[in-house]
């Protein structure tokens, strides 16, 4: 049987998970950092109507979801769809869509091109604040979607004894920090990739769906580190193949102010969205003192505050312009705050 990574090629919709007020599982997370939590179906979903058309879709928090239609096809195809989980909307009431997941973590991979672990990650799983490398962008208010560049991930080939019988799995790298709040409760949850078997490559393709790629998974008998490091050190300690250098505060203070231009000439709620997930992502990664971690979370609370205003300002058409120059001033405030306060890794 062949794997493949799956990465979808369209834009985000909607929320999910930790941003829908889920409930969670925690019997598989990690005690830390609570990366690995599961929903507890169904799942709801928020900002996606029963009537949306997509039939595989990612949220903007990094889950991936399949239509009622898609579910049956799948079933068609004998594969196991019980790890999968119902949906409902906010109200509770059952919409046609299925939470795309699994029961199955894949371990830590042998080799690994096209990804890469940032400092300040949970040293209890070391499975979160990974990201991919490759390109994205953005310009007046369109987003571009991210583009992996070659992605090469290779496990010991006994894995496949392990995952007999599974057509959905999870990938030991969780993308996005967590984030908890003073309770311990999820604020952010960071999200794993979906590694799925041949039998669901092939069924997605009679479907219809031509949005994904599909990186091949490679198994190896054995493993030689390239770098001449012990196997523990690769596979925990990951990194890009171009030794790019950790993003300077100053280039996250930039990033931030990037977004501002997305909102400036957004046309619509869900590009609003799209900016405070990528502004939202940055503050964790930001290494700050004690004494000036609550003015930096201040500034992320009024900018939060200040995007739900703006939002429901574009959904009800009324008051935008004021709302996009209040939003506008929040967005600067919270990267100054980062800029003043933040120390380099």
């Amino acid at each position: 049987m062949k794997y493949y990574l799956m990465q979808i090629h369209k834009s985000e919709i909607g929320s999910s998970s930790e941003y829908a007020n889920n409930t969670f599982n925690l019997e598989a997370a990690c005690p830390a950092c609570k990366t690995g939590a599961q929903v507890i179906a169904p799942h709801k979903l928020k900002d996606i109507s029963a009537t949306y058309n997509r039939h595989l879709f990612s949220t903007y928090t990094r889950d991936h979801f399949i239509s009622e239609m898609i579910f049956m096809h799948l079933q068609n195809f004998n594969i196991n769809t019980d790890s999968l989980a119902k949906c409902v909307n906010q109200k509770g009431a059952t919409i046609p869509f299925y939470h795309l997941r699994s029961d199955f973590i894949m371990p830590k991979p042998i080799k690994n091109k096209g990804f890469i672990q940032y400092d300040g990650h949970c040293l209890t799983c070391k499975r979160d604040h990974y990201s991919r490398v490759g390109k994205g962008g953005k310009k007046f208010g369109e987003i571009i979607p991210f583009v992996p560049e070659d992605i090469e991930i290779t496990y010991l080939k006994s894995t496949l004894n392990k995952i007999n019988g599974y057509d959905i799995l999870f990938t030991f790298h969780c993308f996005a920090k967590s984030l908890l709040d003073m309770d311990g409760k999820i604020k952010v949850l960071p999200k794993p990739s979906l590694i799925i078997s041949e039998k669901v490559r092939d069924a997605f393709t009679n479907f219809g769906i031509d949005y994904v790629k599909y990186w091949p998974v490679l198994f190896e008998d054995s493993h030689t580190p390239e770098t001449g490091q012990s196997e523990e050190y690769v596979n925990t300690t990951i990194k890009s193949d171009n030794n790019k250098p950790l993003p300077t505060i100053k280039e996250k203070y930039e990033s931030i102010l990037e977004q501002v231009e997305i909102i400036r000439y957004a046309i619509n709620a869900e590009q609003l969205k799209s900016a405070q997930f990528e502004i939202v992502k940055i503050i964790p990664t930001v290494k700050l003192k004690d004494e000036h971690r609550h003015i930096v979370f201040q500034a992320l609370r009024v900018f939060n505050d200040h995007m739900k205003k703006c939002i429901k300002a574009y959904v009800t058409n009324e008051n935008k312009e004021v709302a996009m120059r209040v939003l506008s001033i929040s967005v600067r405030g919270l990267a100054t705050s980062v800029r003043l306060f933040g120390i380099e890794n």
